[in-house]
């Protein structure tokens, strides 16, 4: 095989590897919460800021869902329409097991732009642990990986 042959060749696999399938995976919208949560006597003190990470879009009538443990709703409180960061301030008694960032919007809102075909939404929930404390869980990608859907009740 020539020079120019050899060189042919490997060009030819170079562009196959290339278009093989790969796939550029985008990011996801992740929304999230960054703030304190106090525990005080019989009720708990959240404030902070609700955010949107990687886009501009708007959801609609965002709230805040309180649960005891054992998923009980206790509180809904409204915080408005998000579109960046919301910031949020609330007092939740009695004390939540678990408190949920949800807008129907966050699982409806289809993500797209001139690169990326769509982008995920993940949603952050807040959950009390054995130690009072509370911990940013989350990753839910639709309402039924929440702990408790609001949608459901």
């Amino acid at each position: 095989m020539t020079s120019k042959q050899q060189t042919s060749v490997l060009c030819l696999v170079l562009v196959c590897v290339a278009i093989s399938g790969c796939v550029i995976t985008p990011p996801d919208i992740s929304i999230s919460f960054l703030g304190d949560v106090e525990t005080a006597g019989n009720q708990v003190q959240v404030d902070g800021s609700i955010g949107d990470s990687m886009s501009d879009n708007t959801y609609h009538d965002v709230r805040l869902y309180s649960y005891d443990d054992e998923k009980k709703l206790l509180q809904v409180t409204p915080v408005g329409d998000l579109t960046g960061r919301l910031e949020v301030s609330m007092t939740i008694q009695p004390i939540p097991k678990y408190i949920i960032i949800y807008s129907d919007d966050f699982w409806e809102n289809e993500d797209t732009d001139d690169f990326w075909e769509t982008r995920d939404v993940t949603v952050m929930y807040l959950e009390r642990m054995e130690n009072g404390n509370y911990s940013r869980r989350g990753q839910a990608t639709s309402p039924d990986e929440l702990p408790v859907n609001p949608a459901a009740g």
